[in-house]
């Protein structure tokens, strides 16, 4: 699974507040938006995946940061899942030991490196629950989740939504292309 990036960014963003003095944050942050930027540029040339050559310096450029945050962030000893630990350690651990995860998208231009079209669909959910303090109804609610999933998933294949949801209401649904099975 892809790691979000807007995610990383703004917990790097966060982890140089932390250590004001640190290269690490920003040269991280500066890595992983060089590396969305050039998804962005693949992606338009119609590439499967950023090339190699400008992948490369960038890609190292990250995993140099993560290192030298964990060489300066020393891990509190203690058992893992109950001691807590100094700002910004548990994201250098995340990246350093779910690299694929946090990098998956460079090698497959059809991965998506953000998840905010997900967050997307559901926050007008979770500003209506903020304002009168619940949901419609479980049934009503998984519903606006399935059309607005629907809705996301063919935008993402390049699709107008308002073509999908007609065709979807004359019985002619339109459907993803089947992902390519794994020997």
């Amino acid at each position: 699974n892809q790691a979000c990036l807007a995610h990383l960014v703004r917990d790097y963003e966060d982890a140089a507040e932390s250590y004001p003095g640190a290269v690490w944050p920003a040269q991280a942050q500066r890595a992983l938006r060089g590396l969305i930027r050039e998804w962005h540029a693949a992606r338009e040339q119609g590439l499967p995946l950023i090339p190699a050559v400008v992948r490369d310096p960038l890609a190292h450029e990250f995993r140099h940061a993560v290192l030298a945050g964990l060489a300066s962030v020393p891990r509190n000893p203690g058992p893992k899942n109950s001691t807590k630990q100094k700002p910004g350690r548990e994201l250098l651990e995340f990246c350093n030991g779910r690299r694929s995860d946090v990098l998956l998208f460079t090698e497959d231009t059809s991965v998506w490196p953000t998840n905010n079209i997900s967050e997307r669909g559901v926050r007008p959910l979770k500003t209506q629950q903020k304002i009168s303090g619940r949901l419609t109804s479980d049934d009503v609610t998984q519903d606006r989740l399935d059309i607005r999933s629907y809705i996301d998933t063919a935008r993402k294949h390049g699709k107008n939504a308002m073509d999908v949801l007609c065709a979807l209401m004359l019985g002619t649904p339109w459907r993803p292309p089947a992902q390519a099975s794994s020997p």
